[in-house]
């Protein structure tokens, strides 16, 4: 945990020297706007790495970036969010 109390997690959102556990939203420290839009976003992808994680295959790292939060952006510059 940080000082903030926020779990320290890794390029994939799993908390830091804990094996299969992940953490999202206003938990983790991720330096990103803590809405709950941001939660959502987060665990989409972890959702989607999971599948991936299942078949075997490489999961990709988080990117504040992404197509996962880049539509929370996009909202926000439109006066979306309130």
């Amino acid at each position: 945990m940080n000082r903030l109390g926020r779990l320290n997690v890794d390029d994939f959102l799993q908390v830091k020297d804990v094996p299969d556990v992940y953490a999202i939203g206003d938990c983790n420290d991720v330096p990103e706007i803590k809405l709950a839009y941001g939660a959502e976003t987060q665990g989409k992808y972890v959702a989607d790495n999971l599948k991936l994680k299942h078949e075997g295959k490489a999961m990709k790292p988080y990117n504040i970036n992404s197509k996962y939060s880049a539509s929370m952006w996009r909202n926000r510059s439109r006066g979306d969010e309130k």
